[in-house]
């Protein structure tokens, strides 16, 4: 007597990508947020996902934009706001839960606007700068120059 065997293939959306959201590169109007694929694709190719942002200052998430690769390059932040990211997995079954950053990122220059840029000294392609106290060698970039 032979025996059949039957498969039955569930299909649905995928798991929730791997993180944690990591949160990189952040300026006063953007920054770049890179995270995992999910563990399980629901049985169908991930299409891409969805990314949104919550401004803690009115409580709504809103559409950032969609990529099909696990990382986004984030334009059009407000300098001085705090916000929070998450990214869902999207499959033709549908999307993912949600992974969050684990805390809010306030939008603002790494190390503030130069100001009060004092140009010091000037030798073999290094230029030395003071501002607020303080003193930091660069190399030259060609076009820089101190706010007026």
């Amino acid at each position: 007597m032979a025996r059949s065997r039957e498969f039955v293939l569930v299909l649905a959306a995928p798991s929730r990508p791997q993180g944690p959201l990591k949160v990189s590169d952040v300026t006063k109007n953007g920054c770049k947020l890179k995270w995992d694929k999910p563990e399980d694709d629901g049985g169908k190719p991930i299409s891409g996902y969805v990314v949104e942002k919550l401004d803690t200052a009115t409580g709504r998430w809103v559409p950032v934009g969609r990529t099909t690769e696990p990382e986004m390059d984030v334009k059009g932040l407000q300098e001085g706001c705090e916000y929070k990211f998450r990214v869902k997995a999207v499959n033709d079954e549908g999307e993912s839960e949600p992974l969050e950053t684990e805390r809010a990122t306030l939008a603002k220059n790494p190390f503030g606007e130069l100001q009060n840029c004092v140009h010091m000294l000037t030798a073999q392609m290094i230029v030395t700068l003071a501002w607020f106290e303080m003193i930091i060698t660069a190399y030259v970039v060609c076009g820089f120059r101190c706010p007026p």
